[in-house]
């Protein structure tokens, strides 16, 4: 789910988050950015069993205003692809 509470991981976290570049296409919020270990690590389920995922969903958790945004995302070309689920 993406929630930490150090200041490392922390760290990690808003790296990946700044690292996705987000556009509106047809009605929808679409976010990309390249197939690195920084998302491996974030994402909690990109790996599973040591293996890499080819797509998944992720939760990215704002602490000041209690917000959720649920995001999915597949890995095509060497690039990550996001989609906003609900906000």
């Amino acid at each position: 789910m993406g929630t930490f509470y150090d200041g490392q991981t922390d760290s990690l976290q808003s790296q990946f988050h700044n690292s996705i570049e987000w556009s509106v296409q047809h009605n929808r919020i679409i976010g990309t950015c390249y197939d690195t270990p920084l998302f491996r690590q974030v994402v909690p389920d990109a790996i599973i069993d040591g293996k890499p995922q080819d797509a998944g969903r992720y939760e990215m958790h704002s602490t000041i205003t209690n917000q959720i945004t649920k995001l999915s995302w597949y890995c095509h070309l060497s690039e990550i692809h996001f989609q906003v689920i609900s906000l």
